[in-house]
């Protein structure tokens, strides 16, 4: 019950800026304190609360980490940053040091490829539990992300979430077993990722 889990203050130091190209993917570390159990989920503040960054297919909040991706930084992106992280066990919440980002204008922006920088593991569940895959890739433009289960179809409880960076298997069965694939792509090129699940019954 309460008072079973804990999550600590993030330390006091302030975080350097980070300064980046406009065009160059980029992430920003959340590093969460020490904390039990670990289902934390994470948001990250731009300069006040309770502005928090939406995710769309240019910008990723992981939730297996806590960073924030961006595939690659716009002018609009200046701001301090500030990673919120809740303990939805004992309803507490705590929020990093902001985070100054500076992006350093560029006359024009160069194209560079797919790099698919957020991954999945293999995957061990048991039939029925739900299971969440993040993929996420930096590249100037903002590479598309597709899904794929290896040498056969998707299972029917599978949802993608909008901007395509997360998978999520409902009530997985013992035929949803195998190798799981995203790949991004843009028009500099294409990288790809692949884990597979296990499903004990």
């Amino acid at each position: 019950g309460p008072g079973s889990g804990y999550l600590d203050p993030f330390p006091p130091e302030e975080r350097p800026e980070v300064r980046v190209k406009e065009g160059k993917g980029m992430v920003l570390l959340c590093d969460p304190p020490y904390h039990f159990p670990d289902d934390l989920s994470y948001r990250w503040l731009l300069n006040e609360f309770p502005v928090f960054i939406t995710m769309d297919k240019r910008r990723f909040v992981s939730q297996t980490n806590g960073n924030l991706y961006i595939a690659n930084v716009e002018a609009s992106d200046k701001g301090n940053y500030s990673c919120f992280v809740s303990s939805p066990s004992i309803t507490k919440s705590v929020f990093s040091k902001f985070i100054p980002l500076i992006p350093i204008p560029e006359r024009t922006t160069k194209p560079y490829p797919a790099d698919i920088v957020v991954q999945f593991k293999d995957v061990y569940a048991l039939m029925g539990q739900n299971v969440t895959l993040e993929c996420f890739a930096l590249g100037n433009p903002v590479p598309d992300i597709r899904w794929r289960k290896v040498l056969e179809p998707m299972p029917s409880t599978a949802e993608i979430s909008t901007s395509g960076a997360v998978l999520k298997i409902f009530n997985i069965q013992l035929e949803d077993e195998g190798i799981y694939e995203c790949e991004a792509e843009n028009i500099r090129g294409k990288d790809k990722h692949q884990a597979r699940i296990y499903v004990q019954a």
